[in-house]
């Protein structure tokens, strides 16, 4: 029977597409061939590469493979052999129609080993991979079987030519998209003291997947709870509190990208706060005296900045006297006048920044009346 595999191209593949379906029969052991593994899946921007492996084959000498797979789901590159027959000191031959066909959706590769003047072929008995098929997603979120053609594929034996029966297990493909992989902010500072919702930065980021679209989060609050800071809406990072850089300068916060696809890429940012020239506070104030009366207080302004300020006098008191000697200052009431006054300042910083306005309010109370004791004298 070793002749057979000497007479060339012609005849040999001949012999491999009409051998006799039912002349072969190997007693208690059932042949598979198999998609290994029977479940993966392939990245739009990877190739992936599965086997299709033969399991507990006795003497087997040649195969021919027919693979159908989904041609919109993925698109074969490359296809080869497996191993399982390869070896160095063994002459190989493949089948001249072996093909690969990304339109119909099908692999067609078949091999055999044969004898020449100075070589006798040895037939491979056990487990081990046929061909391996590599290949890439077209698109993501969509899914294929990988499917052995049992009729049309067979496994041939040696010495007897004959086919060797099997059963197959099919496979199934999956696609995904690849995670983006990187995370981009147009600008990372911020002034203090602006309002929630001021515009940080508009975020962006980079895939490898064509026309990918991306929702952005704030993740991880435990680690990085400087995130309740901030809030995202759409692709725009914006504040959620006003801040102080006097208190704090920099946040640290931890942005998520998460593609059409489910992929997703975290990246850690750091936002300075940007130092503004605070208006210095003046502080509201009370005080009390009787009319025709004097009282001595102060009044106070302070600037988060450390700025010097200057006191100004916004509005007078209209009932008394107030000289402007700020801080310390003394308020003369007036004699005929009993009830509320009040005065307004307020204070500027050496950037001529005026600060709020604060009032002084005045209770001016009546005059405490004195009376003196009478005596009366009797005569007697």
């Amino acid at each position: 029977m070793g002749r057979r595999f000497k007479v060339g191209i012609v005849v040999l593949f001949f012999l491999l597409i009409n051998l006799p379906k039912n002349g072969y029969s190997q007693a208690l052991i059932e042949t598979v061939i198999s998609v290994e593994p029977t479940s993966s899946s392939v990245e739009t921007c990877l190739n992936q590469t599965i086997a299709i492996q033969v399991q507990d084959v006795v003497d087997l000498t040649g195969y021919h493979l027919e693979i159908g797979f989904d041609p919109a789901a993925i698109q074969v590159t490359d296809v080869v052999n497996g191993g399982f027959l390869d070896d160095a000191l063994e002459n190989v031959f493949y089948e001249p129609t072996n093909t690969i066909d990304n339109i119909n959706g099908k692999i067609v590769f078949g091999m055999v080993q044969q004898n020449d003047a100075s070589f006798s072929m040895t037939p491979k008995s056990g487990t081990g991979n046929l061909i391996l098929i590599t290949f890439e997603a077209v698109t993501w979120n969509m899914s294929t079987d990988i499917t052995i053609d049992p009729v049309n594929s067979m496994l041939v034996d040696w010495p007897d030519a004959f086919e060797i029966p099997f059963t197959v297990v099919d496979g199934t493909v999956s696609t995904e998209s690849c995670s983006p992989t990187n995370i981009m902010l147009s600008n990372n500072s911020v002034p203090e003291n602006e309002p929630a919702g001021t515009m940080v930065g508009t975020l962006s980021a980079s895939d490898l997947d064509t026309g990918d679209t991306f929702t952005y989060s704030l993740v991880d609050v435990v680690t990085y709870p400087d995130n309740l800071g901030f809030s995202i809406v759409g692709d725009v990072l914006q504040t959620h509190v006003p801040f102080n850089y006097e208190v704090k300068s920099t946040y640290t916060i931890n942005i998520r990208v998460t593609d059409a696809g489910g992929k997703f890429y975290d990246k850690v940012f750091t936002i300075q706060i940007s130092d503004v020239n605070d208006a210095p506070v003046a502080l509201p104030n009370e005080i009390e005296v009787e009319q025709g009366d004097f009282v001595e207080f102060s009044v106070s302004c302070y600037d988060e900045d450390g700025d010097s300020f200057s006191y100004v006098l916004v509005t007078t008191p209209n009932h008394g006297i107030l000289p402007w000697t700020p801080p310390d200052l003394t308020f003369t009431a007036d004699l005929n006048y009993s009830g509320p006054d009040y005065f307004d300042f307020q204070c500027i910083d050496t950037y001529d920044l005026a600060g709020n306005i604060a009032k002084v309010n005045i209770s001016i109370l009546p005059k405490a009346k004195f009376y003196l004791p009478v005596f009366y004298f009797r005569s007697y």
